[in-house]
């Protein structure tokens, strides 16, 4: 039996990364492609000092592109096509940026509730859930969380009460 394979367009990938504050270039980013049809990793690539990078002979498609900074785990979502022979199509990634969330419980009596389960749900682009629980004074805290929306629930540990809100 005979195979044969058609190549189809490629192109070029390029882009800058930079912080939340929309100024800042990132270096040392890891940036990675993912070609949505057929869907396959297209290619990965580091930062340079200017937070910019290149992917030379990418397939033609639709893309997801995704960087992260390896010593925050801050994220940045994007996404970018590449349509015809030759093609470079060029894509401003910005970090979404991090937060910390701090969860009191209190009781009817505005005393702190210690041992409290406490969840933490982001709900942006980049899903994170966690939990803790509080500390004698009531306290669970959650670092370097995606900025955004998120939800925190909290479930008192003798009565099993629970208690909900949602925030920015």
């Amino acid at each position: 039996s005979t195979l044969m394979y058609v190549l189809g367009p490629r192109g070029s990938l390029t882009g800058t990364v930079v912080a939340s504050d929309g100024q800042s270039p990132v270096a040392g980013a890891e940036v990675s492609v993912l070609r949505l049809q057929p869907m396959e990793q297209a290619g990965t690539a580091i930062t340079d000092a200017q937070g910019q990078f290149r992917l030379d002979g990418v397939s033609a498609g639709n893309f997801v592109v995704s960087a992260i900074e390896p010593g925050s785990l801050d994220r940045a979502v994007g996404y970018s096509r590449i349509g015809v022979e030759g093609e470079t199509a060029h894509l401003a990634l910005r970090l979404n940026g991090l937060g910390t969330v701090a969860v009191t419980v209190l009781d009817a009596l505005d005393q702190p509730v210690p041992g409290t389960e406490v969840t933490f749900t982001a709900l942006g682009n980049f899903r994170d859930v966690r939990a803790l629980a509080t500390g004698a004074n009531g306290i669970a805290g959650f670092a370097n969380v995606a900025a955004g929306d998120f939800t925190v629930s909290a479930r008192e540990p003798l009565t099993r009460l629970i208690g909900t809100a949602v925030a920015r």
